[in-house]
């Protein structure tokens, strides 16, 4: 628990810290997509005390502009058939993945009520394959959230990624 906590603060301070770097990416990156995706199981607790164990795919479109701006999409399936998608430019509030430039890194903070994710994409220096880790903490309280299909109330018990990839491919992958 404390170290959920630790990883909060954390989590927090370098998030206002990277709200003050420029969210342009590397150069390298210009005009190029990115896919990534992780599998995530995670233990949900409903309002009557049951535990539900499932598993849940994110799926993010990366997009890196002319003029390195960064645009994202970002899919959620759940094993119960549910989903949800999100479209955003980065920087477009707490709640959304909001990816800055770290060196030969797109490193991306949410923050939730109950908690943040970072998810770091690491490229080779050609910039032409990546991979991605990523970290979920808790804030050491206990919160409720929708679910995607926001049609009941779960608490998070607890989340472990079991999987994930990366791709960069030339092109716009939202088609334009």
């Amino acid at each position: 628990m404390l170290r959920l906590l630790a990883l909060m603060g954390l989590l927090s301070s370098l998030f206002a810290a990277t709200a003050a770097l420029s969210a342009s990416a590397p150069s390298h990156l210009s005009g190029k997509s990115v896919h990534i995706s992780w599998t995530d199981s995670r233990v949900e607790r409903a309002d009557d005390g049951h535990e539900l164990s499932m598993t849940q795919t994110s799926r993010v479109k990366i997009y890196v502009s002319d003029k390195g701006r960064i645009f994202s999409q970002f899919d959620r399936s759940v094993s119960a058939g549910q989903a949800r998608q999100d479209l955003d430019v980065s920087g477009g509030g707490n709640a959304v993945l909001n990816f800055h430039a770290q060196g030969n890194q797109l490193v991306a903070d949410q923050i939730s009520a109950g908690g943040a994710r970072r998810v770091t994409i690491t490229f080779d220096p050609s910039f032409t394959s990546c991979s991605i880790n990523v970290v979920n903490g808790a804030s050491g309280k206990r919160t409720r959230h929708l679910n995607l299909a926001k049609t009941r109330w779960l608490e998070l018990v607890s989340i472990t990624v079991t999987s994930t990839s990366c791709s960069v491919a030339a092109g716009n992958a939202f088609g334009n």
